[in-house]
């Protein structure tokens, strides 16, 4: 695990710019292939090739269609480790989700723990469960985001969370400096 002071923590290896001119196109969640209960590598490497040689902008990896919840967090590693290794070519945005059910140590932690991984942003959902207020909300993106190293893309679903990010909660968030 690299040390990583909290000064660190605060600045993105992506520019605005840079991160806003990847943020186009077409945008994957890669399926998670597993064998035999576990994280089957060679089939991921297989798939990450096969789409980084298409038209696709971007990979979402451990989705919360719920593989973020049932992958440990060495798989979730060796996961992001993988596809970054087969698909290094252009074109190609690799971001690990966090399916958080509030904001508490765990997942500051994992935020931590993944800093840094080979990935472009985090793709989080709204807490789940707890049905937080809009204020709550974004008390919650805005401590992840003070927190986390790469930027933090906001997954508004709330079918599946139970809670909906409006939009002026949403505004406030754009203008969050980090």
């Amino acid at each position: 695990m690299t040390d990583l002071r909290a000064s660190d923590l605060r600045t993105s290896d992506l520019q605005a710019s840079d991160l806003q001119a990847s943020l186009h196109g077409l945008w994957l969640p890669l399926v998670t292939p597993f064998r035999h209960g576990e994280l089957d590598e060679t089939s991921l490497r297989r798939l990450a090739r096969h789409y980084a040689a298409l038209p696709v902008n971007g990979l979402i990896l451990a989705a919360t269609t719920g593989e973020s919840l049932t992958l440990t967090p060495e798989e979730t590693e060796r996961l992001v480790f993988a596809v970054r290794d087969e698909s290094a070519g252009p074109g190609i945005f690799r971001s690990a989700s966090a399916c958080p059910a509030a904001t508490h140590a765990r997942l500051l932690d994992t935020l931590d723990r993944t800093a840094a991984w080979p990935i472009d942003g985090y793709l989080i959902s709204c807490p789940y469960y707890s049905r937080p207020s809009q204020q709550g909300l974004q008390r919650h993106f805005s401590a992840l985001a003070d927190r986390a190293r790469h930027p933090v893309m906001i997954y508004n679903i709330p079918y599946r969370t139970g809670v909906n990010l409006g939009n002026e909660a949403m505004l406030q968030l754009a203008d969050h400096p980090t």
